[in-house]
């Protein structure tokens, strides 16, 4: 907070601040500094905030033919599974649930 105060702030008012920072009132100075410097940093901390997943479809849109995993649990186990590893077709539908479900979210059946 320091360091972008010294390069936002005009000379005079690094210099009244400093000078503020030596009274009693240091507590309210520092206040006013951290208010300040979140007022001009808000855009950015919004820009770090998570977006929401593009393509993702209301659940209660999703087709009931459309198959998705119930949750993250589920979709390890049939990862592991030893099928995933040698049965093509078990593979591919595997692989299509997970497509599934991070487009569409886990479904609680």
């Amino acid at each position: 907070m320091f360091k972008w105060a010294q390069e936002s702030l005009t000379a005079e008012e690094v210099a009244a601040t400093n000078r503020a920072l030596q009274t009693n009132a240091y507590k309210n100075v520092l206040l006013g500094l951290k208010a300040r410097y979140e007022q001009e940093n808000k855009a950015q901390s919004k820009a770090q905030e998570p977006q929401p997943v593009p393509n993702r479809v209301n659940p209660s849109q999703v087709p009931q033919s459309v198959q998705v995993f119930k949750n993250q649990a589920e979709q390890q186990a049939a990862l592991r599974d030893p099928r995933y590893r040698v049965d093509a077709n078990y593979r591919k539908a595997v692989e299509a649930m997970v497509v599934n479900s991070s487009r569409y979210g886990y479904r609680n059946r």
